[in-house]
């Protein structure tokens, strides 16, 4: 017959301080991360009202100098596009709302693939590099949803 597991006074302390790094190291990375990608500059002038429509997830993207693998969702919307971040690093990130006339759009490598490179005018430092298929599915679903209202 198995032993009981049995969880020790210095096992249960480093469960705690486990836990615990967890719960600061996350928020703090987070604001980091919203601090120097520029993401903190364009939610001052860009913050979304309401929650984004059928997000989608993008593999990688990148805003400013940080690149999201695995944790950027986009939505189309009418006028323009939405970010947003997954839980847990939405804490720093509020979901964020750039109208296409906020911004111009270039060519671009991203992580050795084509990408499109939208320049927001009023935040010029936060460069988004989304993958190009993505940029097209944005702009193709946004001008639809024009077309819808």
């Amino acid at each position: 017959m198995p032993a009981a597991f049995v969880l020790r006074s210095s096992d249960m302390l480093w469960l705690v301080f486990a836990g615990l790094g967890f719960v600061v190291m996350v928020p703090l990375v987070s604001f980091i991360m919203a601090s120097s990608s520029g993401w903190s500059l364009l939610a001052e002038k860009y913050r979304a009202c309401e929650r984004p429509r059928t997000p989608r997830k993008v593999d990688g993207g990148r805003v400013g100098t940080v690149t999201y693998r695995g944790s950027l969702s986009v939505s189309a919307q009418s006028g323009g596009f939405t970010l947003s971040v997954l839980l847990p690093f939405r804490i720093a990130h509020p979901p964020l709302f750039i109208p296409w006339s906020a911004v111009t759009e270039s060519e671009s490598q991203f992580m050795g693939q084509r990408a499109i490179a939208f320049r927001v005018h009023s935040v010029p430092e936060a460069i988004i590099e989304l993958p190009i298929a993505t940029a097209h599915w944005l702009k193709s679903a946004s001008a639809a949803s024009e077309v819808a209202t």
